[in-house]
């Protein structure tokens, strides 16, 4: 890494948030810099992060990032050579641009200055919330493999536009539906337009080259093998062969000790497909469920109660091991049991009720529960005061 470099790019960076104009950057930047690879530019900004920068000012300005830094980033490999979920990645993008200017900018138009429908431009607006699910994709799955490598600056900063974005488009769609002044919803549009833009701009010109000299052929591996995130507007996934080649160095993903004398330790880490936890830390977890829990096996046992001192259904211990029907009073069997029945049947997944007892709300919810073959392995019930959680009693006005 090239420390001079990188102090360079910090203060260059910090001028700009000071108000240098964005054309003297990148003229700057151009004749002290050249060019930088990605994780250059990735560690400048974790620098300003860690000088005290706050996040919100880095995120404010992440368009003219992507406008002074982006073009003059890298490539270390041509586009027809990325691997199969990076190009998909950036395909959505091209397609999204294609979208933005053949479907949903002239649908918006006919919408704002006649000609157009609501019923259009709503559909368009939903079209366009596919984005989410491209940048959950990077997200959850691009950028914890970048934030294990110490690059946590970019994928924060992104993260926060995405969200902005997402809520705009949220709030767009939401005054269309309520029907919002034309004019004002209008108004909306230039900046989100631009926010989705600069976005597109940073993905391909600074998150592309860093995913590149970041990512190993096994990380890659695992992101095509994830299939959490389809592919939107239309893009299809593009063949992938599994890669060979060296592996960096992972940091170990073995967890820290439990605490001792906490209960019973079942010995050794409880291991699942997406990480592992200690007997302690499954029970911590569940004793910090904002909820009450209960769980029913699928032969109608009680196998499991919060452990909680205040209990809005308290469970006495016997209540373990016993069949469920015999835990209510005989006037709620029949209903139990078509609840039970709805779950078990596949009919229904989740069966909600809410009512009031004393001053308290109730959100309670049966949830079937289903192996990973969608076997049937019982009830989860989830008991909930909702006046308890703070403000609510405002939004139930």
């Amino acid at each position: 890494m090239d420390q001079q470099k990188i102090e360079q790019l910090k203060e260059l960076l910090n001028d700009i948030h000071s108000g240098l104009d964005p054309e003297e950057a990148q003229l700057r930047f151009q004749r002290d810099l050249g060019s930088v690879d990605a994780r250059t530019l990735a560690q400048a900004e974790n620098a300003l992060l860690a000088d005290g920068m706050p996040l919100e000012k880095l995120q404010g300005l992440c368009s003219v990032h992507a406008a002074v830094a982006g073009k003059n980033v890298e490539a270390i490999h041509e586009a027809d050579h990325f691997p199969g979920p990076l190009k998909d990645f950036l395909a959505e993008n091209d397609a999204l641009e294609t979208f933005l200017q053949t479907t949903f900018k002239p649908t918006a138009h006919g919408f704002f200055f006649g000609g157009g429908s609501l019923e259009s431009f709503l559909e368009a607006l939903e079209q366009l919330e596919g984005l989410s699910v491209h940048y959950d994709r990077k997200e959850n799955i691009f950028f914890p493999i970048l934030e294990e490598q110490g690059v946590t600056s970019i994928p924060q900063v992104m993260w926060g536009v995405d969200d902005d974005i997402r809520e705009m488009v949220r709030d767009v769609k939401k005054g269309a539906l309520e029907g919002a002044d034309a004019n004002v919803l209008h108004g909306k549009m230039p900046q989100l337009l631009q926010e989705i833009s600069g976005m597109i701009a940073k993905e391909r010109d600074v998150l592309a080259p860093l995913l590149m000299e970041s990512f190993d052929a096994e990380d890659w591996n695992s992101v095509a093998a994830d299939r959490s995130y389809p592919l939107q507007f239309g893009v299809a996934a593009s063949p992938f062969k599994e890669m060979k080649g060296p592996k960096r160095e992972k940091k170990s993903q073995e967890a820290p000790a439990a605490p001792q004398n906490r209960g019973v330790s079942l010995g050794g880490q409880l291991n699942f497909p997406m990480g592992s936890l200690s007997f302690e830390q499954v029970d911590d977890l569940f004793q910090n469920i904002p909820a009450e829990v209960t769980y029913v096996n699928e032969n109608d046992i009680v196998q499991y109660v919060s452990d909680r001192e205040e209990m809005i259904f308290p469970r006495p211990s016997i209540a373990i091991g016993r069949d469920v029907f015999l835990c209510h009073p005989p006037k709620s069997h029949a209903i139990v049991r078509e609840v039970m029945d709805d779950l078990r049947s596949g009919r229904k997944d989740q069966v909600v009720r809410i009512f009031t007892r004393g001053e308290a709300l109730l959100l309670v919810r049966y949830i079937a529960v289903r192996d990973r073959q969608g076997i049937y392995r019982g009830v989860l019930e989830l008991v909930e005061d909702l006046r308890a959680i703070e403000g609510m009693d405002e939004y139930l006005k």
